[in-house]
C-alpha cells in the first residue's frame, strides 16, 4: 500500500537511508545493499529505468520497483509552482522561474491570447476564461496541511475578447470568498492571500456574478513558505495582502 512521507524526511540523508530502509526491509532479501544503491539515485534528478531497480514519479506518488516489487508512497514537496494559465507546456521566465501551462489542474474554460500584449510580462498575455460555468475551480495537489502557503491570482483582461468590457467577478480560495476581482484593458491586477490549507490540496475559484460578466485568470503562483515565516499564534488566521512594493528599485522582483 502507499505510505506517506514529507519532503523534508527525503532531504536529509540519514533519514531518507532510515525511510527506504524501512520500505525495503519488508520484502527485500538484501535490503541494506538495494537501499544504498537507491538512496544514491534518489539524491539525483536523473534515474536510471533500466535494469532490476527504477523509480516513477507521477504527480506526488513516488513508486519504487525493486526486484520486481512494487513499493509505493505518498510524498508532499514544497509546493513552488508558477501556473501561466491559457498556456500548454513549460517556459523560464527571466528570473529563470518555471511557469507549466494550465491544463493539469483544470479541465474547463477555453484558453486565449489578449489583444494588448507586450504590456507585462508573458505570462500574462495568455489567459483561460469560462463562458459556460458559473464557477470554475484551479486544484493544486500535494501541498502540506497545516503548512503556510502564499496564494497569488493574477488578472490582465487586455481586451481579449475585443470588446473593450473589462469584467467583474468573483474570487475564491477553498471554498472561502476571497476578493471582488476588477479588470481592466491596460492594467493587470493580482490578489494574494496567506494561509495555511487544512487539506492536503488548494483550490483557486473565479465565480460569476452577472450572466454578462465572463471570469477569467491569466495566472497563478502558490508558494509554500519555510518554517517560521507569516507564522500567526492562531493558525486560522489569513494575511489578505493587496499590493507588494519593492521601494528603490526600477525593476521587478519576483
Amino acid at each position: 500500500g502507499a505510505k506517506y512521507c514529507h519532503s523534508r524526511i527525503l532531504r536529509d540523508l540519514n533519514d531518507k537511508l532510515r525511510l527506504i530502509f524501512g520500505l525495503i526491509s519488508a520484502g527485500s532479501g538484501k535490503p541494506a545493499a538495494v537501499a544504498s544503491t537507491v538512496l544514491n539515485q534518489l539524491t539525483t534528478d536523473k534515474i536510471n529505468a533500466g535494469g532490476s531497480k527504477k523509480r516513477i514519479m507521477e504527480k506526488n506518488r513516488l513508486v519504487l520497483h525493486i526486484h520486481d516489487k512494487e513499493v509505493s508512497f505518498l510524498c508532499f514537496f514544497p509546493v513552488f509552482l508558477s501556473i501561466d494559465c491559457g498556456e500548454t507546456g513549460n517556459h523560464l521566465d527571466r528570473f529563470g522561474i518555471n511557469w507549466v501551462g494550465d491544463d493539469g489542474y483544470i479541465k474547463t474554460g477555453k484558453a486565449t491570447q489578449v489583444r494588448n500584449s507586450g504590456i507585462y510580462a508573458p505570462e500574462l498575455n495568455s489567459l483561460r476564461y469560462f463562458p459556460s460555468q458559473k464557477k470554475s475551480c484551479y486544484v493544486i495537489r500535494g501541498v502540506n496541511r497545516g503548512r503556510k502557503h502564499m496564494v497569488r491570482a493574477h488578472f490582465f483582461y487586455g481586451n481579449y475578447d475585443g470588446k473593450s468590457s473589462p469584467p467583474s467577478f468573483n474570487l475564491q480560495f477553498d471554498g472561502n470568498h476571497w476578493a471582488s476581482v476588477t479588470t481592466s484593458s491596460s492594467i493587470s491586477y493580482n490578489w494574494e492571500v496567506i494561509y495555511a490549507p487544512k487539506r492536503d490540496n488548494i483550490s483557486v475559484c473565479v465565480a460569476q456574478t452577472s450572466p454578462d460578466q465572463i471570469p477569467f485568470i491569466s495566472a497563478l503562483k502558490i508558494r509554500e513558505f519555510e518554517l517560521g515565516m507569516y507564522e500567526t499564534v492562531d493558525r486560522e488566521v489569513l494575511l489578505l495582502n493587496p499590493r507588494r512594493r519593492a521601494f528603490g528599485t526600477k525593476d521587478g522582483v519576483r
